[in-house]
């Protein structure tokens, strides 16, 4: 018998007599990869998208531009600095309506004081809630909650710190298995002395694990 043929009867429903059992085409695929997961970027779409199931870390680095504060803040003008922010989810509930993360950060920038143009420093260590949403395949939006401690200081001068609770929103955008990119504004409200607030914008590049 011409070998096609043999291996043509191998693969087919009839079992060549020198091949018993399974035909040896059979035994073959079920050793060799699915082509299908060959495909460039098949292994990243699988878990590249909101859907990540199990627990979920993520770490991100920030650049912070804070408005002019108000109230009994408003002794500092805008400033510009840098923070990190963590966020941490379970599970995967399967929830449609989203995923739930705890998440924490520490920030800090740099001020001028209004009048004298004297350096000062505007620290903030935040602790709260986040409610995500898919948004597309490849981003989510998402809602935050939570509280804190702010601590301002004008050098050799006017000072302020107290607790404080924040609200916000912003978008994140997945790029990859490992990599994200997010944007999002934060209100911040806290107590002193003479209470005050500050919106804060803040953009980076983080790592989910």
């Amino acid at each position: 018998m011409p070998l096609v043929m043999v291996i043509a009867s191998g693969c087919g429903r009839l079992v060549s007599p020198m091949t018993p059992g399974t035909p040896p085409c059979y035994r073959l695929s079920s050793t060799l990869p699915d082509a299908a997961f060959a495909l460039p970027g098949r292994a990243l779409t699988a878990d590249i998208g909101p859907e990540l199931s199990g627990p979920e870390s993520r770490v991100a680095v920030v650049g912070i531009f804070v408005a002019p504060p108000g109230s009994g803040a408003d002794f500092i003008d805008s400033g510009l600095g840098e923070g990190v922010a963590f966020a941490y989810r379970a599970k995967n509930g399967g929830d449609p309506d989203g995923d739930m993360y705890l998440e924490w950060g520490l920030e800090r920038s740099s001020h001028e004081e209004a009048v004298s143009g004297v350096p000062a420093e505007y620290w903030r260590a935040t602790g709260g809630m986040r409610w995500s949403f898919a948004w597309g395949t490849m981003s989510e939006f998402f809602f935050s909650l939570g509280g804190g401690y702010h601590e301002i200081a004008v050098s050799g001068g006017h000072e302020l710190s107290g607790p404080g609770a924040y609200g916000g929103a912003g978008i994140e955008l997945l790029l990859g298995r490992a990599l994200s990119a997010l944007v999002n504004v934060r209100f911040n409200y806290f107590w002193s002395d003479d209470p005050g607030f500050a919106v804060i914008l803040a953009a980076g590049i983080g790592l989910r694990l």
